[in-house]
C-alpha cells in the first residue's frame, strides 16, 4: 500500500510506503487516523489517499 497526502493549504504532494509508516507508528494503526503535516507549509490540512501498490 502507498498512502498519497495532499495539502488542502500550499497543494503540496507527498507518498509514503504504508509498511516504511508502520515501522515508526506501529503495524496495528490504521494510517487514516494519523495527523499529517506539510514539510512546506508545516500545516495538518493534508487528504490523505491509500492507494494499492501495483507490482509488475
Amino acid at each position: 500500500m502507498v498512502l498519497h497526502m495532499t495539502c488542502r493549504h500550499c497543494g503540496h504532494k507527498g507518498q509514503i510506503k504504508a509498511r516504511d509508516l508502520a515501522r515508526t507508528h506501529g503495524f496495528g494503526t490504521d494510517p487514516r487516523t494519523l495527523s499529517f503535516r506539510c514539510s512546506r507549509c508545516d500545516m495538518r490540512n493534508c487528504i490523505v489517499r491509500v492507494m494499492e501498490e501495483i507490482r509488475r
